[in-house]
């Protein structure tokens, strides 16, 4: 695929780690074990062996050939999280083409976001409110064409800067230069291998006393913050 950088469902919330429980004597395309029971009131997704986000609908287990998926109550208070073009994202110095490539669901709805060809930071971001204090986690799959490195952070957009965050290499997934900044605290990161060349990329940490946080991510073509001002192209991502 010859585009830009790659997103698809960005979410931020009280996030913790996913854990998978075998049932050694149970089929997984049957429905609920016995003593076990499921309460939710929307969709939910698993991950199966082909790195697949796989969706179940209200009141359903989630349940593929990894296992069983058993995670606490969350919300995600990024609301249109897979509509990076929608005005609730701030962009700055970058434009996003709509629906373009095979996502991990399976379906064509990932969105690029493309470099314009002025200096400065190319980035997009989205501020949510949280309580003060709360630990929070935020999660973006991408996926790469021409730029192979993406900064991810959860942060204060402001002054002071406060942030948890990594450089991402979308070749192999390594995490370089992860970094806690001034008032932040916390910082935990997490990289998920997922199929056609996606990574779902999660940051964790506590934002100082910010009562809004944004979720980050900005282009660039190698790890480090003075990678991350350059005149970009028009066209690469």
């Amino acid at each position: 695929y010859s585009g830009a950088l790659l997103m698809l469902g960005l979410g931020l919330g009280l996030q913790p780690p996913l854990c998978a429980v075998v049932l050694a004597d149970w089929s997984f395309t049957a429905g609920t074990p016995p003593g076990f029971s499921c309460t939710r009131a929307s969709d939910g997704y698993a991950l199966n062996s082909a790195g697949l986000w796989v969706p179940f609908g209200p009141n359903t287990l989630r349940r593929t050939d990894r296992g069983l998926t058993v995670e606490p109550a969350v919300t995600n208070p990024c609301v249109r999280s897979a509509e990076i073009n929608n005005s609730v994202w701030t962009k700055a110095r970058l434009s996003v083409a709509v629906d373009v490539q095979a996502d991990p669901l399976g379906t064509t709805t990932a969105d690029k976001i493309i470099e314009d060809n002025i200096n400065g930071m190319h980035y997009v971001y989205k501020l949510t409110g949280v309580t003060p204090g709360q630990i929070v986690t935020g999660s973006i799959h991408l996926r790469a064409a021409e730029k192979v490195y993406a900064r991810v952070s959860i942060a204060r957009v402001g002054n002071p800067y406060e942030a948890v965050g990594a450089y991402i290499s979308l070749i192999d997934g390594v995490i370089n230069g992860p970094f806690v900044s001034n008032g932040a605290s916390q910082g935990n990161y997490r990289v998920i291998t997922l199929g056609g060349g996606w990574y779902r990329v999660s940051m964790t940490g506590v934002i100082g006393d910010s009562a809004s946080v944004g979720l980050l991510c900005h282009l660039t073509d190698a790890p480090g913050s003075t990678a991350l001002t350059y005149t970009g192209d028009g066209a690469s991502g």
